[in-house]
């Protein structure tokens, strides 16, 4: 179902009495309380670019990684962008290659575009930046992403104190350091991540999942 931003905490109805009512108060009525309403949003997608997202599923004619960037074009056009409204950016991230108990290269974090960017409140100049993405290829390295948003994205010097934020992650299974052998270390930490995120940056955090054979628990 589509996620929503209802406000919580709100106090319900207090219990009806029966019989006369009580007499007026004399004393002034109480301030209503001050509501914090976020203006605009601060939007980073963590967009998946390793092997795996280059196959194309069954019955498809676009690959993963093709659908992904499909995806979000086409959300892109359904929000108002502009610096004082939504503002969008990414980062691709792929991983090292393992083999031999050695890593053998490969790029963790690739193309980067941060919200303080002005393409990323330009939604012709964001659209074209995601569709010059191409995979990185080799593995899942989805804790470092994460992290990389957390201490190189949401910022101080790049967020707006007063926009909501929100992180959509678009990957199509588990983190791994092995393609696609999945590692629960990297899931413990990936998970752990997010929560710090969630936690410091008052963030909204949104899987996007990919694929046909995703992994249900994760």
């Amino acid at each position: 179902s589509r996620p929503s931003m209802s406000p919580s905490g709100s106090p319900s109805a207090g219990p009806t009495t029966r019989g006369p009512s009580a007499a007026p108060s004399t004393s002034s009525p109480s301030a209503s309380p001050t509501c914090y309403k976020p203006t605009g949003m601060d939007l980073l997608w963590v967009l998946d670019g390793s092997s795996s997202m280059e196959a194309v599923d069954d019955f498809e004619t676009l690959s993963r990684f093709q659908y992904m960037q499909q995806f979000v074009q086409d959300f892109a056009g359904t929000v108002p962008m502009s610096s004082s409204q939504v503002r969008q950016g990414f980062v691709e991230f792929g991983g090292l290659r393992f083999e031999s108990n050695v890593f053998q290269g490969g790029t963790i974090i690739g193309p980067v575009l941060n919200i303080s960017d002005p393409a990323a409140a330009d939604l012709v100049a964001f659209q074209s930046a995601i569709g010059a993405l191409s995979p990185i290829g080799v593995t899942t390295n989805t804790p470092a992403a994460i992290r990389y948003v957390r201490e190189s994205m949401f910022m101080p010097s790049n967020v707006r104190s007063n926009a909501f934020r929100v992180v959509v992650l678009g990957t199509d299974g588990f983190p791994s350091w092995i393609d696609g052998v999945p590692n629960d270390t990297m899931v413990l930490e990936a998970e752990a991540e997010a929560g710090l995120l969630r936690d410091e940056d008052n963030v909204l955090f949104i899987f996007l999942r990919i694929g046909s054979d995703y992994p249900d628990d994760w």
